[in-house]
């Protein structure tokens, strides 16, 4: 629901400042399914939707109600109430900048936006670094009609009489040197072909990569451009930033796992083990590296949540281990439970010996990748092959 919410303030972030810059219309139909769904989601929340408090989840109606009319009930009203209808009613119909008007105040709606994107973020944690890409193609937008709109409303109201209207229309401003230049057609073009050459001036200049293919013309212009590299600036130690941390995260797991690679083949080379014991440990951490990066004990960040959730989490992945195994046909969904948690895991590898035929049987394993061949005590002869979901011990 969130997400549904999450993606209408996106349509609305990117189709409002886009009418007001080209005066396209409006699609009121439209508007007010999406506003429906906003009241939906308020008489959700007052009535129905839980909080938690203190780690505590809270379902009594009366705190609900309570905690919604003091946490959220004005930051609702405001972009939910339909100020454009009633602007729409007030305003004078024959104003040019009434439109405009009722145009912005559907930008009241974006106060949701923060929320939701919140509330999807841990939903779409995997794409985060996309959805900053989004984020500056969103701001180059805002730019782009602002751009286009400064050309626009430069020679609005300018009698066009003798003259094509496009000439007079466009007359001092960027989209005239466009259409000089042969990059736009000599009526202006269509909305789509404007836009396309405003945007093309607003994402090289907000992240500060001028190619002088798009040039402002008139003072207005030329301030409205400086303003937005200066945005741009910032935008850019943003992403700079984000690149940085990335790399700066891939890099200290490598450095630190390639630290303990070395620190171990260090003490091989200090105690002069063989050289095919030298080449086991490689494989092994070449290995670990490229199948878990380094770290295979899951259990370290697992024991660290409440037990219950523990208990869940392994009910999950190890439990079928146990449900598989015919011996334990018999045990309850407890039992079951119970022993997935004292289970393990470990990592063996290739040519390692897990156990010997006559030793005493104080460990079951389960075998959850790769595969375990018994063989003879002089290893020449392979008895079989377990694979994937088998057990011994």
């Amino acid at each position: 629901w969130n997400t549904f919410l999450f993606l209408i303030c996106v349509y609305k972030s990117w189709i409002i400042p886009f009418r007001i810059a080209f005066k396209t219309s409006a699609s009121s139909i439209t508007d007010w399914v999406f506003d429906a769904f906003f009241l939906g989601d308020m008489l959700l929340h007052y009535c129905y939707v839980a909080y938690t408090e203190d780690g505590e989840l809270v379902t009594e109606l009366s705190m609900i109600k309570r905690h919604y009319l003091r946490e959220r009930l004005k930051m609702d009203f405001i972009s939910t109430f339909p100020f454009d209808l009633l602007a729409y009613l007030i305003l004078p119909r024959d104003s040019s900048w009434s439109i405009g008007v009722e145009e912005l105040l559907r930008l009241l709606k974006l106060l949701r936006f923060g929320r939701y994107f919140g509330t999807v973020e841990s939903i779409f944690t995997l794409l985060m670094d996309k959805g900053f890409l989004s984020g500056v193609i969103l701001i180059a937008h805002f730019a782009a009609c602002g751009f286009y709109a400064f050309a626009r409303w430069k020679n609005s109201n300018a009698k066009c009489s003798n003259i094509l209207p496009t000439e007079c229309l466009w007359e001092g401003t960027w989209l005239k040197k466009q259409i000089v230049n042969g990059k736009l057609p000599i009526d202006g073009g269509v909305t789509w072909q404007q836009y396309i050459r405003s945007f093309n001036w607003a994402l090289p200049t907000l992240v500060v990569v001028v190619i002088g293919d798009v040039v402002p013309t008139t003072n207005p212009e030329t301030l409205y451009a400086f303003l937005w590299m200066i945005i741009g600036v910032t935008i850019n130690a943003a992403i700079i930033g984000n690149v940085a941390n990335i790399v700066s995260n891939l890099e200290s797991e490598e450095n630190d796992f390639n630290t303990k690679v070395d620190d171990l083949k260090n003490y091989m080379f200090k105690h002069h083990l063989s050289y095919q014991l030298h080449a086991r440990v490689d494989d092994a951490t070449r290995y670990l590296w490229s199948a878990h990066k380094g770290s295979v004990n899951e259990d370290d960040f697992i024991l660290r949540l409440p037990y219950t959730l523990q208990a869940d989490i392994i009910a999950q992945t190890r439990a079928k281990h146990i449900r598989d195994c015919q011996f334990f046909d018999f045990c309850s969904s407890d039992i079951v439970k119970a022993l997935a948690l004292c289970l393990r895991p470990l990592v063996f590898s290739s040519g390692d010996i897990v156990c010997h035929a006559g030793d005493m049987g104080q460990e079951m394993f389960f075998l959850s990748k790769g595969s375990v061949e018994v063989v003879s005590p002089d290893r020449t002869t392979c008895f079989a092959t377990l694979v994937e979901g088998s057990f011994f011990g």
